[in-house]
């Protein structure tokens, strides 16, 4: 059924919807955030980044329940948290070496938080928060790889990443229960790089439930 957006939505484009603090919030392509408290009737609560705008990803926001953060790249990667369901938000600390851009965020229980990001020269692309959202380090994988939209699903305690090699055409695919330890996760048939196609895998997800 149809929903009502605030006059102010003109053209913006929204690419993520989450749950928090008992609002619905739904953010745009370009970092402006709406929230409804009725899931019928939005309104803007917040610009994050005018006037230039954030260039959010589809796979963009994630909530715990009671925080959400949202991702985007403006000039460096961007992580944005907000306590209040969008009312006010704190910039993360995030790496900028090797200009990776965020393409997918995850709550993954506890305080802790994934990042997904594309890769051309840094050395990966996934990055991880202990305290709450607010410091991101680097997570070393097997290989490097960069992830894109849906391609990290967390289900009581494991986490499941797949990626593109960096280099490379070949999807690969990796779990752990510690973050320490990754085992590869083989294909059969395989999708590898094909003579004419590559198999790519965009979306995974566990069951209901972190």
């Amino acid at each position: 059924f149809p929903v009502t957006i605030g006059s102010e939505f003109g053209s913006y484009k929204m690419v993520a919807v989450a749950e928090a603090n008992g609002a619905t919030v739904a953010v745009s392509q370009t970092g402006q955030v709406y929230r409804s408290s009725n899931n019928l009737n939005f309104s803007l609560v917040k610009d994050i980044y005018l006037p230039a705008g954030l260039s959010s990803p589809v796979d963009c926001m994630a909530s715990n329940g009671s925080r959400i953060a949202i991702i985007g790249y403006r000039y460096a990667p961007v992580v944005e948290f907000s306590d209040d369901a969008g009312g006010v938000f704190s910039s993360a600390t995030f790496p900028a070496t090797g200009s990776p851009v965020p393409q997918v965020i995850r709550w993954a229980g506890g305080s802790r938080w994934l990042v997904g990001c594309s890769i051309a020269s840094a050395d990966t692309g996934l990055f991880m928060s202990t305290d709450g959202c607010a410091n991101f380090a680097p997570v070393t994988l097997p290989v490097q790889l960069s992830i894109g939209r849906g391609q990290i699903a967390v289900h009581k305690g494991r986490c499941v990443v797949f990626g593109t090699q960096k280099g490379t055409s070949t999807t690969r695919a990796f779990w752990t229960d510690d973050y320490t330890n990754w085992n590869e996760i083989s294909f059969v048939p395989s999708v590898a790089t094909e003579p004419t196609t590559v198999k790519k895998i965009w979306n995974i997800a566990g069951p209901e439930g972190i």
